[in-house]
């Protein structure tokens, strides 16, 4: 990302996808908010950009990207996220996290699920964890049954609601 790409994202404003704390010292609710993220639309979390969207930038060191690395650690299921460095002024630079919307979902950061209300990170309910649950394993069950019939080893029989799935014999 480039500086003027940074320039452009807060001109938007903090939203659903965008998420500003001015220093890597807010890394705890900054990952709240990638965990968010990423059971929803996806999107960037940048540090250095002040509330009132004033791109500050900080000093950043290898150091400070191992803390952040090591507090993705904590989200469930595992996660890569990209984190750029991107220099705005002298010796500050503006660190991006960036997601797209989890496989896995739904993801949790210690334990809690939550999902973005606008610009607001929130816990979610049960509720909102239950209904994610089957979508989630409805995707994952297709996914497998494609690579299985990819693969050879099932093929479909019938159509429509009656479908099953038989097993092709190998050697």
């Amino acid at each position: 990302m480039t500086p003027e790409q940074i320039k452009a994202l807060v001109a938007k404003g903090e939203s659903e996808t965008l998420e500003f704390k001015l220093s890597t010292g807010r890394r705890s609710d900054a990952m709240k908010t990638v965990c968010a993220m990423l059971n929803q639309r996806g999107g960037h979390v940048l540090f250095g950009v002040s509330l009132e969207g004033k791109i500050e930038g900080q000093r950043v060191s290898d150091r400070t990207i191992e803390q952040l690395s090591a507090e993705i650690r904590n989200i469930e299921s595992q996660v890569f996220p990209s984190i750029e460095r991107v220099r705005v002024k002298g010796d500050r630079e503006v660190v991006v996290i960036s997601v797209k919307p989890g496989n896995s979902k739904p993801y949790s950061y210690k334990r809690k699920e939550y999902r973005r209300v606008g610009n607001t990170t929130v816990e979610m309910s049960r509720w909102d964890v239950t209904q994610m649950l089957p979508y989630a394993t409805q995707r994952q069950v297709k996914r497998t049954l494609k690579v299985l019939k990819d693969r050879g080893l099932i093929v479909s029989v019938g159509r429509g609601a009656g479908a099953r799935w038989k097993h092709v014999k190998t050697r």
